[in-house]
């Protein structure tokens, strides 16, 4: 409070102040000065009284939702861009499918994927999660770890994709013998190509597994009326069969391997199958495997036991084979590499390799009332096919068709066989059977080239023939033939379809004693391979090759 000052106004209006009273004054403007340093010390960082916070400098508690923006915040609405909260398109609370994708944690997963996960697994029932996942989003991607499902998983609608972290980390099992682990597609009647059909359907890096004994209608994976969809680095494992695929069209699998069924590895079933790719596609890169015999070895696993690897191949249009090797053992009678191809109307398998299997390709025409009138088209190129030591008295390619109404095609090309009793045996029907470039391995070699079953009485031929219906052409071949150590010569029977143009002869050992060599003799059955003297020794086997 301000103290009384003592003063004397003049007439002239000029004021006197005491000497006292100015001292006074000056002790109190101190006072305020003091004060005033105090107050201007404790100023800095503290804010106006009307002021602006950065988002930043909220470092802890909770914004009130009603702060956030207007209407109603609860569980069925979400704020937009306008700061608004409101339920989504269609007022219903419902989030519809989309682009964005959900994270779903194995209970194995490492616990810095659970926490980071949208959804995270018990272990029992876990479709109720992948659902959960489903039903919010197109894309489900699986951590590592494994996803055991009481029910079939099903990919139910277009567009979904199924990424996990590969088929060496993620799994998805059922949890006994009796469980498909997972469906993909409509699942609807397969009457004809006009189906409803998914597309756009992905599933990529994963191990599908059976566990135990599965029935006749369990598989790993059941594939029905899709299109435009893709399988790409996916196992099957276990199951009566692996992979059961009805009804697609434009479906490529790439890089999928199949191994340790009862029955097929992959069985092509019912419907119309049009432009569909296994194994390599579009890389290059990418090679199935179906290989489910005793003793095969794949990636540490022991198959156990099997009857066919490829079977009932069933109305397919344009289905390509790349790049796929059938597995079989060579301790045992082994599999069959291919069965059952009815109703196919072009086949081809590319680059493929089939090795112990009990017949390579048993290419075997139902005489049904769906497939009385058709034409076939199976093609091998670049294929490799050898039987089994333990059980040689097996066929490579076995041919059996109506005599009537269907109208087969084989052509090979460039394809290498070895250990078998017959090239091709042809049981029934009227195919027509072009080889261009055939080549024999000289282990076990080809018992018949050509046997042909017409009425009855088995034709045994090592020449090509034209027998009741059948008619065989032949215009490269390749093969390999010793003379013997006290001979000068040996005939060959070539198996070209009439006299060759060309004949070349290589030795593949030392020649010993001879110092030339030439053929002669050359016929539409055979040729004969000649040297000056007797080799001595062990003999010399000559490799040749031969064409019209």
């Amino acid at each position: 409070m301000a103290r009384p000052v003592s003063y004397t106004t003049k007439t002239d209006g000029t004021t006197t102040v005491f000497a006292a009273d100015v001292n006074l004054i000056q002790t109190d403007v101190k006072l305020i000065d003091t004060a005033l340093a105090s107050v201007e010390a404790a100023l800095p960082g503290k804010a106006a009284a009307v002021h602006t916070h950065a988002g930043a400098d909220i470092a802890s508690g909770t914004v009130p939702t009603a702060r956030l923006g207007s209407g109603a915040a609860s569980a069925t609405t979400y704020l937009r861009g306008d700061q608004t909260w409101a339920a989504p398109a269609g007022g219903t609370g419902s989030v519809t499918p989309g682009a964005m994708w959900m994270s779903v944690a194995a209970v194995d997963a490492p616990a810095t994927i659970k926490a980071r996960a949208d959804y995270v697994c018990d272990g029992v029932n876990d479709e109720t999660e992948l659902n959960a996942a489903k039903a919010i989003s197109d894309v489900l991607m699986l951590s590592e770890g494994t996803f055991t499902v009481a029910s079939s998983f099903w990919l139910d609608r277009s567009g979904l994709k199924l990424v996990a972290a590969g088929p060496g980390s993620t799994v998805l099992r059922g949890v006994d013998a009796t469980v498909t682990p997972l469906k993909v597609g409509t699942f609807a009647q397969v009457a004809g190509a006009a189906n409803a059909k998914h597309s756009d359907i992905v599933v990529q890096d994963l191990l599908v597994e059976v566990p135990g004994a599965p029935g006749a209608g369990v598989c790993a994976i059941d594939v029905w009326g899709v299109s435009k969809s893709e399988f790409r680095n996916v196992t099957t494992k276990g199951g009566y069969d692996g992979w059961r695929v009805h009804n697609l069209d434009r479906f490529s699998f790439i890089g999928c391997d199949a191994f340790g069924q009862v029955a097929a590895a992959w069985h092509l079933y019912q419907g119309v199958v049009d432009d569909v790719t296994i194994g390599v596609w579009a890389s290059g890169s990418g090679e199935c495997l179906a290989a489910n015999t005793t003793g095969m070895l794949f990636d540490t696993f022991l198959n156990a036991g099997g009857t066919e690897t490829l079977a009932n191949v069933n109305e397919f249009n344009r289905l390509t084979v790349q790049g796929m090797r059938f597995g079989g053992s060579d301790t045992a009678a082994g599999t069959t590499g291919v069965k059952y191809l009815c109703g196919v109307r072009a086949l081809t398998f590319i680059a493929c390799q089939w090795r112990y299997c009990r017949t390579q390709i048993d290419a075997t025409i139902f005489a049904t009332a769906n497939y009385t009138s058709f034409r076939l088209n199976f093609t091998l190129q670049g294929c490799s096919l050898i039987g089994t030591t333990a059980n040689p008295a097996v066929d490579v390619i076995r041919y059996t068709g109506p005599s009537s109404g269907i109208y087969a095609h084989i052509k090979l090309i460039g394809v290498h066989v070895d250990k078998a009793a017959d090239f091709l045996q042809i049981d029934s029907g009227n195919p027509t059977v072009t080889i261009d470039g055939l080549e024999c391995g000289s282990s076990t070699g080809i018992g018949t080239w050509f046997n042909v079953v017409a009425g009855g009485p088995r034709i045994s031929a090592t020449v090509p023939l034209v027998s009741g219906s059948a008619e065989v052409v032949v215009n490269r071949i390749k093969g390999s033939h010793a003379v013997p150590a006290a001979a000068t010569s040996v005939t060959v029977t070539h198996g070209l379809w009439k006299t060759p143009n060309t004949v070349l002869i290589t030795p593949q050992s030392n020649p010993g004693a001879a110092t030339r060599w030439w053929w002669t003799y050359v016929s539409a059955t055979q040729f004969t391979i000649n040297t000056d003297v007797a080799p001595g020794g062990s003999g010399v086997t000559f490799s040749w090759a031969a064409e019209v």
